[in-house]
């Protein structure tokens, strides 16, 4: 935009010199997700002080094995259809990412406010999380400039759950979550049910008016932003 390419009356606005009258910076994309948080009874979760312990240093360096050899603790993934009459006709509404790691309110803090991270992300030991991701959402923000200066960072409006469809996708992927954590494999290992949180307690826990206040509060940003200038032209080339 600060070279000419972009919203004309934007550009003007600064008296930026058009080049090109794109709609650069409009259409912003995204993935959000929600991190859905459990204790378990069984000592198989990572945490901190097992993957930063002598031993599983050791392990790494000596064999490229143990806690610190994985992916991030993020076990598996699994993608899902809200709405099963598209299966086939429409890519996936949600994605499961598994992770094994158990709840820390100190890492969460790097995403969210001290007080929910402390409130929700907290088991006494071991735990789980399943990462909820929106991967089709309806809404669409905009990048737009503050000022002609190139060093002076841009405005970001990613302008989330805009659309009333990405909160009811959103909560359908809670409700087979849901089913998921009531199955007898997550039920062995003492699953325990979701939190209530307290900024959501003018609501009656587990309606969809509570998951939404839910999801306005925790769903964050999986930095997968996109789709605000266009590179070429998608028709396809003629031969």
């Amino acid at each position: 935009m600060l070279s000419g390419i972009g919203p004309k009356k934007h550009l003007e606005s600064f008296g930026i010199p058009v080049v090109a009258d794109l709609p650069v910076g409009q259409n912003l994309q995204d993935h959000l997700m929600m991190m859905m948080s459990h204790c378990i009874n069984r000592s198989i979760s990572v945490t901190a002080e097992k993957a930063n312990s002598w031993y599983s240093r050791l392990l790494y360096k000596l064999m490229g094995t143990g806690y610190l050899a994985s992916a991030g603790a993020v076990e598996g993934n699994a993608f899902f259809h809200v709405d099963e009459r598209k299966k086939g006709k429409a890519p996936p509404d949600i994605q499961f990412h598994f992770s094994g790691a158990s709840p820390n309110a100190k890492y969460m803090t790097n995403f969210l406010s001290n007080e929910v991270a402390e409130e929700y992300y907290q088991c006494p030991e071991e735990g789980l999380i399943n990462y909820i991701v929106l991967l089709h959402g309806k809404s669409r923000g905009n990048i737009t400039l503050q000022s002609t200066d190139p060093f002076l960072p841009a405005l970001i409006d990613p302008n989330y759950l805009e659309s009333p469809d990405d909160i009811k996708t959103f909560i359908k992927g809670i409700r087979t979550h849901q089913k998921l954590m009531n199955t007898v494999a997550f039920q062995k290992i003492g699953t325990t049910k979701q939190k209530p949180v307290s900024m959501c307690s003018d609501q009656v826990y587990d309606s969809d008016k509570y998951w939404e206040c839910f999801i306005r509060h925790i769903a964050i940003t999986i930095y997968h932003p996109t789709s605000t200038c266009k590179m070429a032209d998608h028709r396809t080339p003629t031969q």
